[in-house]
């Protein structure tokens, strides 16, 4: 659906501060933290000085498990009742602080392809929501009403979705019960997905469902910080440390497809990227792979 053909005689929406998610509880308890209360509503960690980033860094993943090393309840949520109803009521709201979101919004203007109004790259932004986090460049049009990408948003709640003013269009889909991405093979110069991987209980076709649709050569880039909502996520997510996430999601690429694809069949260049601006924003994560 076009945003356009849904977002017409609607009231405009208003940022809102309520419901938005908590610190992820292994990073709540893996250390001491001080709490304080910025601008975006949510009460965030206030890292010891010795634990503040001053570099941003890039580690290629070249080791593996031979198998698929999660189980079942690796994977189960505490809340497994129907996604839908829990995203029923819309979200306007961020899930990460302003310094995170505009180094995120960097790293994709630096890593994406660029946009185009006369050859615009297509980027799907899974789990999408009111806001992709791309740069203004990726939504603005010309004169003829080309726009600069053609961003396709896959999320749960339309009238977020229809919001977001980056995306073209954009489908109402919850992959957890229907892991199919609305696109053709091979079509996609990009993927994206902003703080919504955890929340991801069938990885492997999921993540089979990206080297579908990505064209070879093309990366997906899986972004996320510190918080979740505590009960969607996977469970394994709230039991590890921040490194451990990283090297979940690496998993997640290598393992795309299986057990009908060989490991490491779609993806290679499986990289994990902190970022850091230096300031005490949240923290922030890409875990990016290439299809091969």
């Amino acid at each position: 659906m076009s945003r356009e053909n849904y977002f017409s005689g609607l009231p405009k929406l208003q940022r809102s501060n309520s419901q938005g998610p908590n610190i992820c509880a292994a990073s709540r308890v893996s250390h001491l933290m001080l709490r304080a209360i910025t601008n975006t509503g949510t009460r965030l960690p206030f890292r010891p000085l010795k634990q503040v980033r001053t570099m941003s860094s890039v580690r290629r993943v070249e080791k593996f498990s031979s198998t698929w090393p999660y189980t079942e309840q690796d994977l189960a949520r505490y809340d497994e009742s129907d996604d839908g109803q829990f995203y029923s009521s819309p979200r306007f709201v961020t899930h990460i602080d302003d310094g995170c979101i505009k180094t995120l919004t960097q790293y994709y203007g630096r890593e994406l392809p660029p946009p185009n109004v006369d050859s615009p790259p297509s980027v799907i932004d899974l789990c999408s929501s009111w806001i992709s986090h791309l740069p203004a460049s990726y939504s603005t049009a010309d004169q003829s009403g080309k726009r600069g990408a053609n961003v396709h948003g896959v999320g749960m709640s339309e009238p977020e979705l229809a919001a977001n003013k980056s995306l073209k269009d954009f489908s109402v889909r919850d992959l957890n019960r229907n892991p199919i991405i609305p696109s053709e093979d091979a079509s996609q110069d990009a993927i994206i997905c902003s703080v919504s991987v955890d929340y991801l209980n069938r990885p492997r076709e999921i993540f089979g469902e990206i080297g579908r649709v990505l064209k070879p050569g093309s990366r997906a880039h899986m972004s996320f910080s510190n918080r979740c909502f505590p009960t969607k996520v996977v469970g394994r997510w709230l039991q590890i440390s921040e490194r451990e996430r990283t090297e979940m999601v690496a998993d997640y690429f290598h393992f795309a497809g299986c057990p009908q694809k060989q490991p490491g069949e779609l993806f290679d260049q499986i990289e994990i990227v902190t970022l850091d601006d230096g300031k005490r924003s949240d923290p922030l994560w890409v875990v990016r792979a290439q299809r091969r």
